[in-house]
């Protein structure tokens, strides 16, 4: 079985801690990594006992931002790029609405869509070695919604 894609941990009491766990593809954000994200933050916001939330990422990146190589089924063709649009979108919003503290905890880069991820959190702590970047603007992919 291979390592998860988003580790869970409990530091202590009423503190959760979700860490992107693809260091050796800069934490970026596949179908498998979404989902898993997706599901860890269901539960946090599920558990009473939870009252706040760590996010950061593996090996010194919090995440380089969405993986273009995986896809969400086989056979998606054109309809994978925006199938992982609507998968990340979902857990942005969830992460949004979470009634819990969220703080990103950002080492390295935090690019595109995980940049994204950082400013969905209540705070985001940069280390000082922390780049964030939206190269999806400069590409005119940027989703609205109201």
């Amino acid at each position: 079985m291979s390592e998860p894609e988003v580790l869970f941990d409990r530091p202590r009491p009423g503190v959760a801690v979700l860490t992107l766990n693809r260091p050796g593809a800069r934490n970026s954000l596949g179908w498998q990594t979404w989902h898993q994200l997706g599901e860890a933050i269901d539960e946090v916001a599920a558990d009473d006992n939870c009252r706040a939330v760590v996010l950061t990422g593996a090996g010194g990146t919090f995440s380089a931002g969405g993986d273009v190589k995986t896809s969400p089924a086989r056979g998606a063709g054109l309809g994978a790029p925006a199938a992982r649009l609507l998968v990340g979108q979902r857990v942005l919003d969830t992460l949004l609405k979470l009634p819990k503290p969220v703080l990103a905890a950002v080492e390295g880069p935090a690019v595109g869509a995980g940049w994204s991820l950082a400013l969905a959190c209540d705070l985001v702590v940069a280390a000082r070695d922390a780049v964030f970047a939206a190269p999806f603007v400069a590409r005119g992919l940027v989703v609205l919604h109201g």
